[in-house]
């Protein structure tokens, strides 16, 4: 005879072993529909996880987000030797513009110890 069986016989005439039972059915029933509802939410999760990895596999695969190491690598190259080459440009301008003005610079020192004789018929 199995050991329920026996204990149930046993506790049959004890007082509140009823109830006791009875919640216990209770607390039975509670379990495994709360153990039903977690394996329903796992399910859902799963289902959610592989509708994202599916639209990430797309999105991945599309041409327009492929992008390879190399793209990214010229990409910032040409930023790079854009930004160089205009402060290039921007250091030529300003060596020719000392140039021009050390080249005025001189010629007005040149031009300081000069005698102007007025109505001398030049040589």
């Amino acid at each position: 005879m199995p050991l329920r069986t026996v204990l149930r016989h046993k506790f049959d005439d004890c007082v509140g072993c009823k109830e006791m039972d009875d919640a216990l059915i209770k607390l039975k029933t509670k379990i495994e529909n709360s153990y039903k509802k977690s394996e329903t939410e796992v399910e859902n999760f799963r289902k959610v996880i592989a509708e994202m990895q599916e639209s990430v596999k797309t999105m991945v695969s599309s041409d327009e987000l492929q992008t390879t190491w190399a793209d990214i690598a010229s990409k910032q190259v040409n930023n790079s030797l854009t930004v160089a080459a205009e402060e290039i440009k921007d250091i030529g301008k300003a060596i020719q513009e000392v140039k021009v003005a050390r080249l005025e610079e001189e010629d007005k020192e040149a031009r300081r110890n000069n005698i102007i004789f007025y109505r001398v018929p030049e040589s």
